[in-house]
């Protein structure tokens, strides 16, 4: 038989049976559809005040971190590293920078559905804590960049008094932020 004859002999037996277009659902076809509409709408599922804790507590050197740049000479006119000549400040705020941003990338994955290291929408109770987090996570990144670029590290004068100021009080933020976690630790 020719494939056109055949799609026309089985239309013909679906609208016979009641499938086609236009027929009145079967109580099972009916049953079926809904089933799968509710599976298909369900919620995300929330994950554990823990869970979210333990994506901080995996950055633990963190803490180390911002101890070791409050010693950098932030507001002074030379370099931030005057008395290291290791580059141990400006090390350190690239580093942090950087860590910043790697915690709010997987906090933001961890409630987003298909992501990788996805755990389930935060807890109501940490929900501002974790986009606070986030924000200053990433906030800390931007100003690291702009921090670098302007070679402030190396002078505190001129606009780069602004700079340093803003980098200081944001590594200060974020040390806030991660302090704010360890209720949940």
């Amino acid at each position: 038989m020719k494939r056109s004859t055949v799609s026309a002999i089985v239309s013909l037996a679906m609208l016979g049976a009641g499938c086609g277009p236009g027929a009145p659902e079967s109580a099972s076809t009916a049953s079926t559809a809904k089933t799968s509409e509710t599976a298909t709408a369900s919620p995300s599922p929330t994950a554990t005040i823990e869970q979210y804790a333990s994506i901080v507590s995996g950055e633990s050197d963190l803490k180390s971190r911002m101890t070791q740049l409050e010693s950098c000479d932030w507001l002074g006119s030379g370099s931030i590293d005057a008395n290291d000549p290791v580059l141990t400040c400006r090390v350190g705020v690239t580093t942090l920078g950087l860590q910043g941003t790697t915690l709010a990338t997987k906090l933001r994955s961890a409630g987003k559905p298909g992501a990788g290291n996805f755990i389930g929408a935060p807890p109501a109770e940490i929900e501002t804590l974790v986009a606070g987090t986030i924000e200053q996570g990433k906030g800390l990144y931007a100003l690291t960049g702009k921090f670098g670029r302007s070679d402030c590290a190396e002078t505190g004068s001129g606009a780069c008094v602004g700079v340093r100021f803003d980098m200081f009080s944001a590594i200060r933020d974020f040390d806030d932020q991660i302090a704010a976690w360890e209720p949940y630790q």
